[in-house]
């Protein structure tokens, strides 16, 4: 299999490319689990996530907000 990126030949099977590490054949990371999942995929088969734009985004978003919330939560003493 020939990399797309560097144009490196890779024996057949490969998931990465020996040479630059580019994802080989027509694979993506999943945007949450980060399992290779075919191309066209729209969810992911591992983990289930929807694979629309912004999925990565608002997990990011929403795990930044729990733990600003937890830490906020910890530092109130007094009657504040």
């Amino acid at each position: 299999m020939i990399c797309k990126k560097c144009g490196k030949e890779n024996p057949d099977g490969m998931s990465y490319c020996m040479s630059c590490g580019a994802i080989l054949g027509n694979n993506k990371k999943c945007e949450v689990c980060g399992n290779l999942i075919p191309e066209e995929a729209k969810h992911c088969p591992y983990c289930g996530s929807s694979q629309s734009f912004g999925a990565s985004l608002w997990r990011t978003f929403s795990e930044g907000y729990n733990d600003n919330k937890a830490r906020r939560n910890s530092k109130k003493k007094g009657w504040w």
